[in-house]
């Protein structure tokens, strides 16, 4: 998963594709999202967001 992340930064940095990180950064945040619903006594909270 290091490998993963790192080659994914790397690519970014050089390629200078820079609107990437908003994108990447918003799959992050919904996958957390999703974990965190699976694991929560708070999914039914957050069940309204999806």
């Amino acid at each position: 998963m290091n490998r993963v992340v790192r080659d994914l930064a790397v690519f970014i940095w050089e390629q200078r594709k820079f609107w990437l990180i908003p994108i990447v950064a918003a799959l992050l945040l919904v996958g957390a999202l999703v974990i965190l619903s699976e694991t929560s006594p708070l999914a039914p909270f957050i069940y309204p967001f999806f």
